[in-house]
């Protein structure tokens, strides 16, 4: 087994996105104790890289949970890191493994964290779960279960996984074998994945001084599933809290 897997689905031109991630991934990877690989999701050629292994992604979805998911059974590593082609990375995010480890997640079935999104970012400003009186209060019609005022409450109030790393044990035995929620196309996933493991009775806890690096210039998303994924997010929650389903998937 590898110490740490980076799984990266990309649709984007390889040496203008991805192949920046990979090589500064590589940077720094180079110069840690960490042994590792990095794994592409894509179409697109990928060049012969030390440490990288190109998935081909033979059908296009819409979305890269998928590609995730479908990499996550091929890789080799402990720790599992969620990256994309939008936002690079840094050694920082390797404070996630020594967090992991640390007292802090000594007890938790759950073994699982975020990175930041970018240096100085407020999630407790910014990324609320999106429900009503959050600054996240998204324009689709919100089930009854999530008006109800205990979701206004700090404690239900979870933040955002935007960057999940995962100790592989974790995946497997307490999140049926997925990363993210097969169900979603592109967004919404990490506001399952927190809610989840906080109405299990952990609040998630983001790995605090790290943060992703933003490329030059505003990158759209290329996916249009929002309506779709956003459903698929109040159904789970919505039959988590009636405990109909009170599995990850």
């Amino acid at each position: 087994m590898l110490d740490v897997s980076f799984i990266l689905p990309t649709v984007r031109p390889y040496n203008e996105f991805a192949g920046i991630v990979v090589d500064t991934t590589k940077q720094f990877m180079d110069k840690s104790p960490y042994t590792y690989e990095i794994l592409i999701y894509t179409q697109h050629e990928v060049p012969n890289i030390e440490n990288v292994t190109r998935l081909e992604e033979k059908e296009r979805t819409g979305g890269p949970v998928k590609g995730y998911n479908e990499s996550f059974k091929e890789s080799k590593g402990k720790y599992i890191f969620v990256l994309n082609d939008k936002w690079n990375t840094n050694t920082k995010i390797l404070k996630a493994i020594p967090f992991l480890e640390s007292d802090d997640f000594k007890n938790r079935k759950f073994k699982v964290t975020s990175i930041n999104v970018v240096k100085d970012f407020s999630y407790d400003a910014d990324t609320d779960m999106p429900i009503k009186g959050s600054t996240r209060e998204t324009h689709v019609a919100l089930t009854p279960e999530l008006l109800h005022p205990r979701f206004l409450e700090p404690r239900h109030k979870y933040r955002i996984f935007g960057f999940p790393v995962f100790d592989r044990e974790t995946v497997l035995n307490h999140l049926g074998g997925y990363l993210l929620h097969p169900g979603f196309i592109s967004h919404y996933h990490d506001n399952w994945l927190s809610f989840y493991i906080g109405e299990q009775g952990e609040f998630p806890l983001l790995c605090i001084d790290t943060y992703m690096d933003i490329f030059d210039g505003y990158l759209p998303s290329l996916c249009q599933s929002d309506e779709h994924d956003f459903q698929v997010f109040c159904k789970l929650t919505t039959d988590l809290i009636n405990g109909k389903n009170l599995n990850y998937v």
